[in-house]
């Protein structure tokens, strides 16, 4: 399933697809999710996000291994073959 996520791109509000949150899935289910993308023939983008407030002690919802997970979803996705691009440095690289 694909979520949406908003970006701010200083020249209108872009729907980024986005097939995994890291704040979502377990460190299980992130391994999971990186080795069904990767295992997808022709698949060249994949974006991935998350929510920076989980990464807050003070924060309710606080994830303990929140910055594990996304260390773990960037390193997987290295070793299956892709690089990483940030929305803010090129917007149209997301679709």
């Amino acid at each position: 399933m694909t979520d949406f996520a908003r970006f701010d791109s200083a020249e209108k509000w872009l729907e980024i697809p986005v097939e995994v949150f890291g704040n979502q899935l377990t460190q299980s289910g992130i391994r999971e999710a990186v080795a069904r993308i990767a295992a997808t023939p022709g698949k060249e983008l994949v974006n991935l996000g998350s929510h920076e407030q989980y990464c807050y002690p003070f924060y309710a919802r606080c994830l303990s291994d929140h910055l594990e997970r996304l260390r773990l979803m960037a390193e997987l996705m290295a070793e299956a073959g892709y690089s990483s691009v940030f929305p803010a440095e090129s917007p149209e690289s997301c679709f």
